[in-house]
């Protein structure tokens, strides 16, 4: 479905790249790896201010607990308004094509 990756922190689709409905309006979600893992159903989102992972996730990738900078929690406020506080901040190289991005989540 990726068309081209250009640089690092650009990806590029084409024409060819949608589905032939021109109503449509979902999200583009992506198959990465994370440590020589693949995680599906990657949402991109090049608005988003948050990367998030679940803690559930981060041990199946094989990182520990002691992966995660518990300094740099950080509080989220949800759709539904609500507030939750996070773990903290863990730094995962994540791989789409040839490109690798060391992404703070």
């Amino acid at each position: 479905m990726v068309g081209n990756i250009v640089t690092p922190n650009l990806l590029t689709l084409s024409n060819q790249d949608f589905p032939p409905h021109p109503s449509h309006n979902r999200a583009l979600h992506l198959q990465v790896l994370v440590h020589k893992k693949k995680v599906k159903r990657v949402l991109v989102d090049g608005g988003a201010s948050l990367n998030i992972f679940s803690l559930k996730l981060i041990k199946k990738l094989g990182f520990t607990e002691d992966s995660i900078n518990k300094n740099k929690s950080i509080t989220i406020r949800a759709y539904d308004d609500q507030e939750r506080v996070s773990q903290g901040t863990i730094k995962i190289p994540i791989q789409v094509g040839l490109a690798t991005v060391e992404t703070t989540c």
